[in-house]
C-alpha cells in the first residue's frame, strides 16, 4: 500500500512540475520601453500647437503644463502659454501624462444653470 501511494505521489509531481507554464515576467526595462511607446503614440495623436494641451509629471517629479509645440522622434517640446517658456522633454523622463482639460465656464449642476441663466438674463 505504502509503494502505491509513493508511486502515485510521485507521478503526480512529476505532472505537475512537467506541466507548470512559466510566468512571463517583464523586467522593468521592457516595462519602461513599453511605457514609452506608449507617451510617443499619444503625444503624436495629440499633435502640436496650442490645442494639443497637455499635463506631464516627470520622474523628478517636476510638473509641466502647457501645449505641445514639437514633437521629435526622441523628444517633445512642451510650451507654457503663459510664459512662453519653452520645455525640451525625453520621452523616458515622462512618468505619468495626461490631456490637460480647459475649465469649464459656468454652471455644472441643473439648479446651478437655473441661477445661472436667471441672472444672466436680467
Amino acid at each position: 500500500m505504502l509503494k502505491k501511494f509513493t508511486v502515485l505521489a510521485l507521478t503526480c509531481l512529476l505532472l505537475q512540475v512537467a506541466y507548470v507554464q512559466p510566468v512571463a515576467a517583464h523586467s522593468k526595462a521592457e516595462k519602461d520601453a513599453r511605457f514609452t511607446e506608449q507617451v510617443k503614440a499619444g503625444i503624436a495623436r495629440l499633435g502640436t500647437g496650442p490645442e494639443a494641451r497637455i499635463e506631464v509629471k516627470l520622474r523628478d517629479n517636476t510638473k509641466l503644463k502647457g501645449y505641445i509645440s514639437e514633437a521629435k522622434d526622441d523628444s517633445f517640446v512642451i510650451t507654457d502659454p503663459q510664459t512662453g517658456t519653452a520645455t525640451p522633454v525625453a520621452y523616458p523622463q515622462v512618468k505619468q501624462a495626461r490631456e490637460a482639460t480647459t475649465s469649464r465656464k459656468g454652471p455644472r449642476s441643473p439648479s446651478a444653470l437655473a441661477r445661472w441663466w436667471r441672472w444672466a438674463s436680467s
